[in-house]
């Protein structure tokens, strides 16, 4: 999941029979801040420092993209800049 400023992955098991994500299994997790690590060298997920915004994210990713984005009024009163912000859910198998 990709904000301005972060990005956060998990990387999980499928279910083999529905394709779908098993939350139980997570193999791996990223967090990578942009206004320190534009190139995301610096994985900081196990970084205590990081562990608020990595369960906020963690939420927002298994709740599913669309409950992550602003509220639709929020993004009509915003600037310009914001109203096209980007919202990106990566899932990997």
């Amino acid at each position: 999941m990709k904000t301005t400023q972060h990005r956060y992955t998990e990387w999980v098991r499928f279910h083999p029979a529905t394709l779908k994500p098993n939350w139980d299994q997570v193999v791996g997790i990223e967090l990578y801040d942009y206004t320190i690590d534009a190139d995301e060298d610096l994985n900081l997920a196990d970084r205590p420092h990081f562990a608020a915004i990595k369960d906020k994210l963690r939420r927002e990713l298994r709740a599913g993209w669309r409950k992550a984005l602003p509220p639709e009024e929020e993004l009509q009163s915003a600037p310009p800049q914001v109203q096209s912000q980007e919202y990106r859910v990566e899932i990997s198998a």
